[in-house]
């Protein structure tokens, strides 16, 4: 036999065997495998599934725990919070929750509340009749092993299955005693299970078990599954062309409740059918090949071919990346192999990018989450973490917090965080951890909210878990210190001397105030009418039947307070007590009105005894009158007498005064001058500015307007003082009281302090102290006198403050008080300065009299007030001061 034959032969044995070992093989082997990959890629959409239930659950019942454990449901199953169903129980909270139904029920199991929503349509519709017969005081949803315990699970009903979760009813605090059980729902229904379809792209079926019987690959699956370990999934194919998953869950009693069907196409054993045919057939293609070519082609076109391909892939290997590829021309199986080879690298390079990109995404994801977020493995090792979780921890780095372990490190074991954690790893449920106060290795404090997930491996073997931390210290702050504002306004309230009272307004049909609810009431309220708590939730119709007797109508005034908002206060005489009330009422909300209550009677009685002593003082004075008439007439005698000699004293004084008037005017015009000489100076300074500021070329409107008005104020106030040394200087020029008498006229007194206190503006300004002048004057106040004199007379009053009173302080305030009485008009001027001793009090008025002489002080200016006073107006003036305490002048004028 030639070497070809036995080339041929060989080759031709080979490849029949080849080809028949190979399909055995491929039957045996590679399908079994597509099947089990197809067995497991059932199992875990599966699972899946029924994670997605038990996160919804878990969504439930975090929903609850707010709900259930929230002051407003304690308060409403405590009946003392009425409008709780309207404010919170709308139809939209159940299309906003997803829920289909919520139960209130008391601690003995009696339903107190229950609604239910389609919330597909999102209205309101009748509670199952079957839901309330299983809702016995018997009912693992109503039995509680702690405060914080939450029930979940399923209940079979008529109208299909629903997830439950069930909670005790707390205040916001946690605190008890539980007034009864909260409880949620939502129906496994067809929307539901598309939904579940459509997350997990399966064909879903659920079958609840009180509705055998069933199909019987159903019911097949339910025997195995009822005999199999908990939560085990059974897989059996139902056609070539279809495979089914079945998985049984149990309901709140711990018994069989539905079954859910997972049907697939069997794409995957497809798929692997038909790659053995073509594995088959390419074989059997190379077997002739081989068989009828030569062993030259043998050499040529297979074993050089085949090098190049062993080399190309060694050259790969010793590469370590699959982004070289094998160059391999050629139209043969060697060269399609090759190509194969490139397209699946290529492929396979492809897959790689967007498994790193994904995984890139998904990082910074992580790192970029404003809650710590970190994994560990079964032995507690912390594997991955992100950049807030060091944050949260206070370690200088994510390598620091990696070195740590959530079983065994100290830290983690006092806090209580290692016992949740092994909790997790050993039950393989979601945990929710309670508040934990933790004090990290580097020595940072916080009150630390986690929730944590077990992980699976593929085959749904627990291999860690993964943590989502939250840092609540600051939001536990913030609820601390609301708590103690809320406190301090109940004290507020609790402790108020006067009786407070909050009510709701009453309206009739035609929208007008007909009535008032007791909302509430302080100690002092009850006090003042003998009334208790009970009052609370009640009519005041009911409480004071003759409340529509009482004048004003409280009713009406209650009513506009409430309705507009505005403030009201009056006094009213409540009959049945005998006793009279001031009340002020203010609403702090549309409809509502809270009412504070004073007993005034003992004013009312002492105002009324004050009017009868009055009544008797009149009959008394006018019996005095006539005596004082009698005497007034001796009197008026004497004072003719006495005039006569003062004529005369007068005359003898005149040349003095006038010596003493001739020396004052140096010191009267020195004080207008200055204030014109100030103002012009800080003119000259502004246009300096604004000059330097044009020549800049960087003016702005607005600094050319400031500067106008600045322009307009100083001028003013030169134009002023001028005119005001000119007037005073005429003054001077009078030789006598009667030729100043001739510049009388009309003029508002008020307008007339503001115009000098106008001009005495950069004076002020110049002081090191911060004066205030208040003004208290009647805006109506017109007066036929000397202006001038005013002007000296208050000038001099607020420079002997500034110079004097406010020495040595940084704050002064001045007040200017004008009172007209029926014939006079009466002016206190008074600083808070540091005031004088008696002394210097019985020599103010003396003309060169001065404690200010060695710096250039003559004396003058309050003599030359007094003169004024008591020669020109022809009143009265008086000084009162103690030294601390500030001086009053007061001034007495006819009208």
């Amino acid at each position: 036999m030639t070497l070809r034959k036995k080339t041929i032969f060989i080759i031709g044995v080979i490849g029949i065997s080849l080809l028949v070992i190979l399909s055995g093989i491929s039957y045996v082997i590679v399908l079994d495998s597509f099947t089990k990959i197809e067995e497991n890629s059932v199992k875990k959409q599966l699972q899946l599934t029924r994670r997605l239930i038990d996160n919804d659950l878990a969504n439930m019942s975090k929903t609850l725990g707010d709900w259930a454990q929230w002051t407003a449901t304690y308060d409403f199953m405590a009946g003392t919070y009425s409008d709780y169903i309207a404010e919170n129980l709308m139809d939209s909270t159940f299309v906003t929750l997803k829920l289909h139904l919520i139960l209130f029920l008391d601690i003995n199991g009696t339903l107190v509340l229950g609604k239910a929503v389609d919330i597909d349509k999102g209205e309101e519709v009748p509670l199952s009749e079957h839901l309330k017969k299983v809702l016995n005081p018997e009912n693992p949803l109503l039995r509680h092993a702690s405060k914080t315990s939450i029930k979940t699970g399923i209940l079979n009903l008529p109208e299909g299955p629903l997830l439950v979760v069930a909670h005790q009813i707390l205040t916001s605090e946690g605190e008890g005693p539980a007034l009864g059980t909260l409880i949620m729902g939502r129906y496994l229904n067809t929307e539901e299970i598309e939904r579940l379809a459509q997350l997990t792209n399966l064909l879903l079926t659920i079958w609840q078990v009180n509705t055998a019987p069933f199909p019987p690959d159903v019911q097949t699956a339910f025997d195995r599954l009822s005999q199999d370990i908990p939560a085990a999934i059974h897989v059996s194919p139902l056609s070539s062309e279809i495979i089914a998953g079945y998985v049984l869950l149990k309901d709140i009693y711990d018994q069989p409740a539905i079954i859910i069907k997972a049907s697939i196409l069997r794409e995957i054993s497809m798929q692997g059918r038909l790659s053995v045919l073509y594995f088959i057939g390419s074989l059997f293609l190379a077997s002739v090949i081989l068989g009828a070519t030569s062993i030259f082609l043998i050499e040529k076109a297979v074993l050089s071919p085949l090098t190049r391909l062993s080399n190309g892939i060694e050259n790969i290997r010793k590469s370590s990346t699959i982004s070289v590829l094998i160059d391999l021309p050629g139209q043969d199986e060697l060269a399609n192999l090759a190509q194969e080879i490139n397209a699946m690298l290529t492929a396979l390079k492809h897959s790689q990018n967007e498994l790193e990109e994904r995984e890139q995404r998904y990082r910074r994801l992580i790192e970029n989450s404003p809650l710590g977020i970190f994994s560990v493995d079964l032995q507690g090792r912390i594997i991955d973490i992100n950049a807030m979780l060091a944050a949260i921890f206070g370690a200088p780095s994510g390598e620091a917090v990696q070195g740590l372990n959530v079983l065994t490190s100290s830290d983690f074991v006092q806090a209580g965080i290692a016992e949740d954690f092994t909790q997790c790893l050993s039950s393989g449920k979601i945990l929710i951890a309670e508040e934990r106060f933790y004090i990290s290795s580097w020595g940072k404090q916080a009150d630390l909210l986690y929730y944590l997930t077990p992980t699976y491996t593929i085959d749904g073997v627990i291999s860690g878990a993964q943590a989502i931390v939250e840092d609540i210290t600051e939001r536990k702050w913030a609820e601390k210190s609301l708590r103690e504002t809320e406190a301090e306004q109940r004290s507020l309230f609790k402790n108020l001397f006067n009786g407070l009272a909050y009510h709701k307004i009453i309206l009739d049909e035609r929208g007008q105030p007909c009535d008032y609810i007791f909302l509430e009431i302080n100690e002092a309220y009850e006090q003042l009418f003998g009334l208790g708590k009970e009052v609370i939730g009640k009519r005041v119709t009911e409480v004071f039947l003759n409340i529509t007797d009482i004048e004003p109508d409280l009713i009406q005034i209650f009513g506009e307070v409430a309705l507009t908002g505005e403030e009201r206060r009056f006094e009213f005489y409540f009959a049945p007590f005998e006793t009279w009330y001031a009340v002020a009422a203010y609403s702090p909300e549309k409809g509502y009105f809270i009412a504070l209550y004073e007993d005034i009677t003992e004013r009312k009685l002492a105002e009324e005894t004050l009017r009868q002593i009055n009544e008797q003082l009149e009959q008394r004075v006018e019996a005095r009158t006539i005596e004082l008439q009698q005497a007034n007439k001796a009197l008026q005698e004497l004072l003719e007498t006495l005039n006569q000699t003062q004529e005369q004293l007068i005359q003898s004084e005149k040349m003095a005064a006038l010596g003493g008037l001739v020396a004052g005017m140096a010191h009267e015009i020195n004080t207008p001058l200055g204030v014109a000489i100030t103002a012009a100076s800080y003119l000259e300074r502004q246009t300096q500015d604004i000059e330097q500021l044009y020549y800049q070329n960087t003016m702005k409107r607005s600094d050319w307007e400031q500067y106008l008005g600045t322009s307009k104020e100083s001028t003013k106030m030169l134009m002023y003082n001028l005119q005001n040394i000119a007037n005073q200087v005429r003054g001077f020029k009078q030789v006598s009281v009667q030729e100043i008498k001739d510049q009388k006229k009309f003029f508002s007194l008020k307008n007339h302090i503001e115009t000098i206190l106008l001009g005495l503006k950069p004076t002020f300004q110049k002081t090191a102290q911060s004066i205030r002048v208040n003004v208290n004057c009647p805006d109506d106040l017109i007066l036929e006198s000397y202006p001038i004199a005013f002007s000296q007379i208050l000038t001099n009053f607020i420079m002997n403050s500034l110079i004097h009173g406010f020495e040595n302080r940084s704050y002064g305030e001045i007040v200017v008080g004008v009172q007209k009485n029926t014939d006079m008009v009466q002016i206190v001027y008074h600083d808070n300065g540091k005031g004088m001793t008696e002394e210097e009090r019985l020599h103010i008025f003396e003309p060169f009299y001065t404690t200010k002489r060695t710096q250039g002080g003559m004396g003058l200016g309050l003599h030359i007030v007094f003169n004024l006073v008591t020669q020109l107006l022809q009143g009265q003036i008086r000084c009162e001061s103690e030294f601390g305490n500030g001086t009053t002048f007061t001034i007495q004028l006819p009208e």
